[in-house]
This record gives C-alpha cells, sequence and structure tokens, in this order.
C-alpha cells in the first residue's frame, strides 16, 4: 500500500527485530532449497528488503548462517537440559536427552542438518574452533551419567558423529524414528556404560547387547 493510499505507514523494525527476522527468513530458505547456494542478495529479496538491508545485520552470507547456526544450537541444548533435568536416574536422564534431540530434529532438521551436514564449516566458524558443541555433550555426560572430565570428553566425541548421522539417517528416512532413536539410546547406553568399565568388563558388555540385540 503506497503513503498516499491512506494506510498506515509501515513500523520500523529494532534493529534486533530486523536481525530476527533476517535469520527467520534464512530458516526458511534453508528448508525449501533444493540447489545453488546461500546468498545476501536472495535474502534481501525473501524478507522484501532492499539489498543493502542484511549487511545492517550481517558481514556476509557465512555470517547469517553463523548466526542461526548459534540460535539453532542454543534452541536445542535448551529442549535437551530441560529434558534431562525432569529425569532422576542416569539412564533415564540420556534417554530423555535423545528423546529431546530427535523432537528438534524433527521440527528443526530442514535447517539443522544442513548446518551442520559434512562438508559445512559453519559450526567451524561458530565456535572458532573451540568445538562448543563437544563441550555441551561432555557437560551433559558429565552430569547425567556421571562420568569423569575426560571420559565425557571421550564419550561426546564419539556421540557427536552417531547424533548427525542420526539426524541425516531421519532425515533421509532410512528408518523410523523410533528405530533410530533405539539405536541412538543402545550406544549412549554403551559409550556411557563402557567409560567407566575394565577392558574385561567392557567385552562382556558389548557380548550382551550383541547376544540381547
Amino acid at each position: 500500500m503506497g503513503p498516499g493510499s491512506g494506510g498506515a505507514p509501515a513500523r520500523r523494525l529494532t534493529r534486533e527485530a530486523r536481525r530476527e527476522q533476517l535469520l527467520d527468513v534464512a530458516a526458511d530458505l534453508l528448508r525449501v532449497r533444493t540447489g545453488g547456494g546461500f546468498t545476501m542478495e536472495g535474502l534481501a529479496v525473501a524478507a522484501g528488503v532492499s539489498k543493502a538491508v542484511p549487511y545492517q545485520s550481517f558481514e556476509n552470507s557465512d555470517g547469517v548462517l553463523v548466526a542461526l547456526y548459534r540460535r539453532e544450537m542454543l534452541g536445542l541444548a535448551t529442549a535437551v537440559a530441560e529434558a534431562v533435568a525432569r529425569e532422576a536416574t542416569p539412564a533415564d536422564r540420556l534417554r530423555a536427552a535423545v528423546r529431546a534431540y530427535f523432537d528438534v530434529i524433527i521440527d528443526r532438521g530442514a535447517v539443522l542438518v544442513p548446518l551442520f551436514a559434512p562438508g559445512s564449516s559453519i559450526a567451524e566458524l561458530a565456535d572458532g574452533g573451540a568445538r562448543e558443541g563437544y563441550g555441551f555433550v561432555a557437560d551433559l555426560l558429565r552430569n547425567a551419567a556421571g562420568l569423569g572430565t575426560r571420559d565425557a570428553r571421550l564419550a561426546a566425541s564419539l556421540l557427536i558423529g552417531t547424533l548427525n548421522g542420526a539426524a541425516d539417517a531421519l532425515a533421509h528416512r532410512v528408518a523410523s524414528r523410533k528405530a533410530i532413536e533405539a539405536r541412538v539410546v543402545e550406544i549412549v547406553l554403551l559409550l556411557t556404560d563402557t567409560a567407566t568399565t575394565t577392558p574385561a568388563d567392557t567385552t562382556a558388555l558389548v557380548a550382551s547387547r550383541v547376544a540381547h540385540g
């Protein structure tokens, strides 16, 4: 509606509100993207703003995706932490963490998976090599399963790959959520058990899991 048509002028967004709007649009673009790269020009067009507007909030397209990654990962971390806090036993906490992870992946996977897919540099750019994602998982394993710092870091390094692979399997419908989630729970419990057992105990544990799998 033009300025002379009698309608009220559009309300100018605050800087923070504009930034969040652009991140919402970027998320929508990732959901529907069928090919090609993510560009600032494409973001401006999709948001219905001039080409200069995205640059007022972000340096470049990687900056947009890094900010989106951080926002999405904060939401994931919050959901997992809240789910874990409601449970009493280590095993139940770990199951709740996996269940919350899958809830978020079901809801936000179309956005998250491209951001941490193999070959994507966004996760590394987001934490500057600090491996914040690993740190969060290690802290979760320490608090939920009672692992020591060293064991938690080792288990986290192994588990991150499992979680990313599970998200990819879910996105490509390799199996049902129930089946994938059950396997991830098995792996989590195995990792947290073996991190605090002797090699002989580990062999027995693996044999038991295979025999009853």
